[in-house]
């Protein structure tokens, strides 16, 4: 904790802003310039500092922060981005722009991917990182909200009510999420250099003195193991689909037995930007294809539990709750007869 107090001496913090990750990130001022600066400590700095080398590997490639200055020591890890004026994160532009544009800047950032970082090194997926990636993503995380006390009396339930509405219990989806069908379902994607982290909120979007916008991405996670762009895309979908930014701001989140009840803002704009994006997963691949994105965001879903439970207990029920609500939508989308 030293190491973060000596760091951060001389600055003045301007906004907080909270992730899905033990690191820490604020927009701050030292007197003379106002940045961005991440920082983390034990086991998380290594994770950082990760990211610092694959934001300047992939600098030329895709818009990125530039950094401005970065530092690793013994635990602990830090790097400072420049502040762009007239930046805000697509989140917010969506709310104050039209879907058409917000559509067309999603599609920038989509079709700038796919020509960039998605045309590096690919190559196709294989038994043994489909194994690892279920066991690292899927079955330790199944194991790790099992054993949670929060979640022990729900999962008594064979069916949950959520919002008023019944859905089966995380048992009844662990038979689609066994290691044989997701390598089935899995098996046939490719791999590349990905982004990692590609929701909404890590989308930030820009405006020059003439008016001309433009969009830079950060925040990206190195940590995937199954690193196919259909993990980006399916990232897109826990924003757009699974309103994952809204979830985290969820409130009066109760239990009561087998019903657990929360208020959030459901974002119209959202709803009417993830019928866009379906429609255009369904122009450039196959069925196959997007079923493999869609449970890819089950599995994200999955990966964000043992934050949830460590870090934000209350919303973990939330997002607990809103992941059964996600996977009986992708279940009954793709449900062909063949699980």
């Amino acid at each position: 904790m030293e190491a973060t107090i000596d760091y951060n001496k001389g600055i003045s913090v301007i906004r907080n802003y909270p992730g899905g990750s033990n690191a820490t990130t604020i927009l701050c001022t030292d007197g003379l310039r106002t940045f961005y600066r991440k920082y983390a400590k034990g086991r998380d700095a290594e994770k950082l500092w990760q990211q610092i080398l694959w934001i300047e590997e992939n600098e030329g490639s895709v818009a990125l922060p530039r950094i401005i200055e970065k530092e690793r020591t013994d635990g602990y890890c830090f790097y400072d981005m420049e502040y762009v004026n007239h930046s805000v994160g697509l989140v917010e532009y969506a709310h104050s722009a039209s879907v058409d544009q917000t559509w067309e800047i999603l599609k920038k950032v989509i079709n700038d991917l796919n020509s960039s970082l998605y045309g590096t090194g690919l190559a196709k997926a294989d038994t043994e990182t489909v194994h690892r990636y279920y066991v690292e993503k899927v079955s330790k995380n199944i194991k790790i909200i099992r054993l949670s006390p929060l979640f022990k009396t729900l999962m008594t339930y064979d069916k949950l009510i959520i919002n008023g509405k019944v859905y089966n219990n995380l048992p009844y989806y662990e038979r689609f999420l066994s290691e044989d069908n997701l390598q089935r379902i899995f098996g046939q994607d490719v791999y590349s250099i990905i982004h990692g982290d590609l929701t909404v909120e890590n989308i930030i979007c820009t405006r020059d003195e003439r008016g001309m916008e433009d969009v830079y991405l950060i925040d990206p996670n190195t940590g995937n193991i199954h690193n196919s762009p259909n993990l980006d895309f399916a990232k897109l979908l826990q924003s757009l689909h699974g309103e994952y930014e809204f979830i985290k701001k969820a409130s009066n989140v109760i239990v009561d037995n087998d019903e657990v009840r929360f208020q959030y803002t459901q974002s119209t704009v959202f709803k009417k930007l993830c019928q866009r994006f379906n429609g255009y997963l369904y122009e450039i691949f196959d069925r196959d294809t997007v079923r493999s994105i869609y449970y890819h965001e089950i599995v994200h879903w999955l990966r964000l539990m043992p934050y949830k439970l460590t870090n934000d207990s209350y919303r973990a029920l939330a997002f607990f709750a809103k992941m059964l609500v996600v996977m009986d939508e992708i279940k009954q989308m793709f449900d062909d007869g063949k699980e």
